[in-house]
């Protein structure tokens, strides 16, 4: 069975979603999650990783696929 690594858009998110769904998505306080979004997007982030994606690029998103093949690692 194939593992998905999912990505989100970080201005797409803030853009799309008010302080009470962000609130949701990340159960914490909405105004909080959006000035923890806004920190990683000046910092440069552009995307969230799903979790536990050990080869997460926060520019380009899940870089799994060169690094393992058949579930072991492939460098």
């Amino acid at each position: 069975m194939a593992i998905y690594h999912l990505t989100t858009n970080i201005a797409g998110l803030m853009r799309n979603c008010n302080d009470k769904k962000l609130g949701q998505l990340f159960e914490m306080d909405g105004k909080e999650a959006r000035m923890e979004l806004q920190a990683l997007l000046d910092k440069g982030d552009k995307l969230l990783p799903s979790d536990n994606c050990q080869h997460f690029d926060p520019q380009e998103g899940c870089k799994c696929r060169f690094h393992e093949k058949d579930g072991k690692e492939n460098i």
